[in-house]
């Protein structure tokens, strides 16, 4: 909840429905370890990222898991299943660093039509690909094989929306490379967490959602290094949820239904090209000693969830 004065917004405290879920995410591929102990076998992260010319069946695998997806659905609603059935897809929005140069408008729609998320949200919620993707994809050899019925069958009605959000990006086509990769802050671009508030704006405004959002992704790494009590002491992701939370709670205000929300991650992990380097967790993972030490942000959650909100 805001208190507006003026032109001006002045947030004096964040409350959340009494309903509001509150939790935490993790991924078993980056916690459990034992890759390939105990009789596992590889994972289809394992298989893909060995396959030859793997860029170029991209195209055909994304369409093949939308595919899928829409055939699960159908099945979950065919048999009557107890529960609620969705989605998730990462939302990293980008912007034109400068918004009167043509250049940096059209990179920023490739990023977002051609290799962000509108190749998977104009399909599953729309019906089909986007013209700016579809035009892309006959240029350069890449559109996927597709039979008669694959639209309706991607474009079902789901029960909720999980977004993982992490930052806004800007682009610069004179540099001629992107602002900021998305994944793991590696490359530490400025925070823009504005752009949740325009990217739940976009779900319900140009998507046409009409069902319950989650926010089931967000966080922010620390480097790891020799000074742990630096780590521990992790103001930067409590200001960083924080501001988060605020935009959230602006874009409920709005009328946009959020209906929850989980912070990225319980507890250090691997972080894929990040490996161990780059920290997420309200939990500091000691690797040697195989020991979780609660940082300063776990408190804080801890009272945000207890409180069903924050103030400033």
């Amino acid at each position: 909840m805001t208190e507006r004065f003026d032109d001006r917004i002045f947030f004096m405290f964040c409350r959340f429905p009494e309903n509001f879920v509150w939790g935490v995410a993790t991924a078993a591929a980056q916690i459990e370890g034992a890759a390939f102990e105990d009789g596992r076998g590889p994972s289809i992260w394992d298989v893909f990222s060995r396959l030859p010319g793997k860029i170029k069946y991209a195209r055909q695998c994304i369409h093949h898991l939308l595919l899928c997806h829409g055939e699960a659905v159908k099945l979950f609603r065919k048999r009557k299943l107890p529960g609620r059935i969705g989605i998730v897809v990462d939302v990293w929005k980008h912007y034109p660093a400068r918004p009167d140069n043509v250049e940096d408008c059209a990179l920023a729609v490739v990023n977002n039509e051609v290799e962000g998320y509108g190749m998977f949200l104009h399909p599953l919620f729309l019906g089909g690909y986007s013209q700016t993707l579809t035009a892309y994809m006959e240029q350069n050899g890449l559109t996927p094989r597709m039979e008669p019925g694959d639209t309706e069958a991607i474009c079902q009605r789901f029960d909720f929306y999980g977004l993982n959000f992490y930052n806004g990006l800007y682009d610069n086509a004179d540099e001629q490379r992107r602002a900021a990769e998305g994944g793991n802050f590696q490359n530490r671009p400025e925070l823009r967490l504005e752009a949740v508030y325009d990217v739940l704006h976009m779900l319900k405004e140009e998507y046409k959602l009409d069902i319950p959002i989650y926010i089931t992704e967000n966080g922010v790494a620390q480097d790891d290094g020799p000074d742990r009590e630096a780590i521990l002491n992790d103001d930067e992701r409590i200001a960083y949820v924080a501001e988060t939370l605020r935009h959230v709670c602006r874009a409920m205000d709005d009328g946009i239904d959020v209906r929850g929300y989980y912070l990225w991650s319980l507890m250090d992990n691997f972080e894929w090209s990040a490996g161990f380097a780059a920290r997420f967790g309200l939990y500091y993972t000691d690797y040697e000693k195989m020991e979780l030490i609660p940082k300063k942000s776990a408190g804080w959650y801890r009272n945000v969830i207890q409180n069903n909100g924050f103030e400033d």
